[in-house]
């Protein structure tokens, strides 16, 4: 059984049992990791020196995801948080085991990060960022889970729109223009959630104190990491980033954008290895959507469907101010977390998506 159905009311995010996270080693390092990386490199070794490796009899997909996702943590709190770029064999194999079985690189990065990282504290209310909460984290910092609540609440938020984007082939198949109208109509609604939510980042979240204190943590390993008692050594690795959440490649793809293939999409390509095959699929199935062209023989449809582009862009250009705001103000580093050059990138993408209008 598959935890990565996608569903209106969750979007992309796993559906993981409330107790996957309980036994003792999970509950050792939920409680004590932040505290040792508070300490210092010293104590987060100590910390971290004796983990055990995962236990490889028979788990199941939600033990394998959560495991993947544990062990990532521990791999870059071991590698940021220490110093050593050696990571224990203990650590290192286990993560590479898992990995294995899920088809994705050994490495956290944002399916662990945030769509397995969060329990939703009253289910009966919406999903904001404040009704959410971290199952790991590597701080204490509100601004740390700030970060993490906003990105889960906009994963879960995208959960109706991608239902009317499915729903739009559907309603193209039996030349249902009124259906198609309000599939459109739930994108445009989701998108102008989605960017609401986005601009709630500064609520919680510090620039400065993510960017000192949080990020060095997500940023990937390069040839220099060496995983202990590993025959075949798989650095480099893409640390996490919000370019391997799969709710935009969903939408470029059922809505038949096409962008100019060049070396940075490459390697946003690349960054859906990182996703989970299910996601994968699901980007794959929208390819060749007939919704673009079906809108562009109706005027209303045709106006309905640029809205939506209208909206995509604005969310894109948020995604923008805040990389700006939140990195590259910070640095002479134009390098991402996830391993590209963000910014002239996501100006080039908004640029054309807008000039993709029908």
């Amino acid at each position: 059984m598959t935890i990565y159905t996608v569903t209106p009311e969750h979007g992309f995010l796993a559906t993981l049992p409330e107790d996957v996270l309980s036994d003792n080693l999970a509950h050792d390092i939920t409680r004590g990791l932040p505290s040792a990386i508070a300490k210092g490199a010293e104590a987060t070794a100590r910390f971290l020196h004796d983990v055990p490796p995962v236990d490889m009899t028979q788990p199941t997909p939600a033990e394998v995801e959560i495991k993947h996702m544990l062990y990532g943590y521990l791999a870059c709190a071991w590698v940021h948080g220490t110093g050593d770029t050696t990571i224990p064999a203990s650590i290192a194999q286990s993560l590479v085991w898992l990995g294995a079985k899920l088809e994705r690189p050994p490495m956290l990065a944002y399916a662990g990060m945030v769509l397995c990282n969060w329990r939703q504290k009253d289910s009966g209310t919406d999903f904001s960022p404040e009704n959410v909460e971290l199952r790991l984290r590597f701080t204490e910092l509100i601004d740390e889970t700030w970060f993490f609540r906003v990105h889960i609440a906009i994963e879960a938020q995208a959960g109706a729109m991608l239902t009317a984007l499915s729903d739009a082939r559907f309603a193209v198949a039996t030349d249902n223009r009124q259906q198609v109208l309000s599939c459109l109509r739930e994108m445009q609604a989701g998108l102008v959630k989605i960017t609401q939510t986005f601009h709630r980042m500064p609520d919680l979240c510090d620039p400065d104190i993510y960017y000192q204190q949080v990020r060095p943590f997500l940023m990937g390993f390069g040839e220099q990491v060496v995983f202990a008692g590993v025959e075949h050594n798989p650095t480099p690795l893409r640390g996490g980033s919000g370019a391997q959440s799969s709710v935009v490649p969903a939408l470029l793809a059922g809505l038949g954008i096409q962008h100019q293939s060049t070396a940075l999409t490459h390697n946003l390509n690349d960054m859906r290895r990182y996703m989970p095959r299910e996601h994968r699929a699901y980007i794959q199935s929208m390819v060749g959507h007939p919704l673009r062209d079906y809108c562009a023989d109706y005027a209303p449809l045709r106006d309905a469907y640029n809205r939506v582009l209208q909206h995509l862009i604005t969310f894109r250009r948020a995604h923008l101010y805040y990389a700006r705001t939140y990195i590259f103000e910070k640095s002479t580093n134009p390098i991402g977390t996830g391993g590209t050059e963000y910014m002239g990138f996501l100006s080039k993408l908004i640029d054309e998506t807008a000039n993709q209008r029908l």
